[in-house]
């Protein structure tokens, strides 16, 4: 039996729709929501059968953790680690990454923060030198938090958990590399999958149609991860006329929000536009829309979708050079630029739109590539992997 791990999230039905009824498993999805939600979540799924929804591991049927099961973690959080301890015949544990569940363990961590959001905001969040030190005394923290604290953070059960983990399911290779060079406990086998099709991320009133306007997406949401100061500063050297600079802020930290606020206020007055409202995909995409130019700072791989629909809609984006999505989509001949090499002063075409040529060219592969068909595709060979 196949047991897939999820949470509530935004995109559950999605997740559910589509397994369902697009590929149409009989597998079991088991659901993790807080207690409040489950009376109303057990009306809208009661025709579905095999989805099971809980507000506690210990809400787990004892029948299911003891059957052999091949368990499929949707993100590897916290309570999903804690789960797969209590099932007791596990044939093979597929984590499917989503890119905060991997990039948040320390190891990799050190290596996402650029110099101003290192220096200002990072060193200086609270347990921050813990966290090192936790890091470099990894095997003896373990020890300390089983016996002497018999708790275990995140970052604990995450890195006691990798060694379990048969298969590691994502859309770039690049992250599975790095997981090999970072994390000694991670020595799992790659399954190449995409989680969104272009058809899923742009609102069908959108579809076929291109950017237009001049306006600026500048980074997905209120994380420090989005390297916001860095690329803010950066961007301020550059002549921008009336351009607008649209900065999705709508979740993550809010502290960190209203400093990135002052700071691009500051910067660019009344042509900095924080978006701090969560949008329905068709007024967002409309945004997408406005912006030929998109500008995503990362140094980890993250706002995937956001970018993908920008390719499509022949957006000019600009990544970091140390990103594991700009080397993955240059292999992809997408027409992609650097914020290191070509976001300058000195390039004079930097906030010029794509040329129609290169809009298409862009358009074409990503429409191959992370299509409907081939999701499903990626989807097939993932559960047959899985079942032998």
């Amino acid at each position: 039996m196949i047991v897939h791990l999820l949470d509530d999230e935004k995109i559950l039905s999605s997740i559910i729709n589509f397994n369902i009824y697009e590929i149409k498993v009989d597998h079991t999805f088991v659901i993790y929501t807080n207690k409040e939600r489950l009376e109303s979540l057990n009306k809208e799924y009661h025709a579905i059968p095999n989805i099971l929804f809980i507000s506690s591991i210990k809400d787990i049927p004892k029948e299911l953790k003891k059957i052999e099961v091949t368990l499929i973690a949707h993100s590897l959080n916290y309570w999903k680690c804690k789960a797969i301890y209590e099932f007791r015949k596990i044939k093979k544990i597929a984590w499917i990454f989503w890119g905060a569940d991997g990039y948040n363990l320390i190891a990799i961590k050190k290596n996402i923060y650029q110099e101003i959001t290192n220096k200002k905001i990072i060193r200086k969040q609270k347990g921050y030198f813990r966290t090192k030190i936790k890091h470099f005394l990894f095997p003896i923290y373990k020890l300390y938090s089983l016996y002497i604290l018999k708790s275990l953070d995140y970052d604990t059960i995450l890195r006691m958990t990798i060694p379990k983990i048969d298969y590691f399911v994502t859309t770039l290779p690049q992250d599975y590399h790095l997981f090999k060079k970072y994390i000694k406990e991670f020595n799992s086998t790659f399954i190449p999958y995409i989680y969104y099709s272009y058809e899923e991320i742009i609102a069908k009133n959108l579809l076929n149609k291109n950017v237009e306007g001049n306006g600026i997406l500048f980074g997905n949401s209120s994380y420090p991860t989005n390297n916001h100061l860095d690329g803010l500063v950066k961007l301020s050297k550059i002549p921008l006329g009336n351009k607008k600079i649209y900065t999705p802020l709508s979740y993550g930290d809010l502290t960190y929000c209203e400093k990135v606020i002052e700071i691009g206020t500051k910067l660019f007055n009344d042509n900095f536009k924080p978006i701090k409202e969560f949008m329905p995909l068709n007024k967002y995409t409309l945004i997408l829309q406005k912006c030929p130019i998109v500008i995503m700072n990362h140094d980890r791989q993250q706002a995937v979708g956001n970018i993908i629909a920008s390719l499509y809609l022949g957006a000019k984006v600009y990544l970091s050079k140390n990103n594991t999505l700009y080397k993955y989509l240059k292999d992809l001949d997408l027409i992609i630029y650097s914020i290191d090499f070509d976001l300058n002063l000195n390039n004079k075409f930097a906030l010029e739109p794509l040329h129609p040529s290169e809009q298409l060219n862009n358009r074409r592969i990503v429409m191959k590539v992370f299509s409907k068909k081939n999701k499903i595709q990626l989807s097939i060979n993932l559960f047959n992997t899985l079942s032998k």
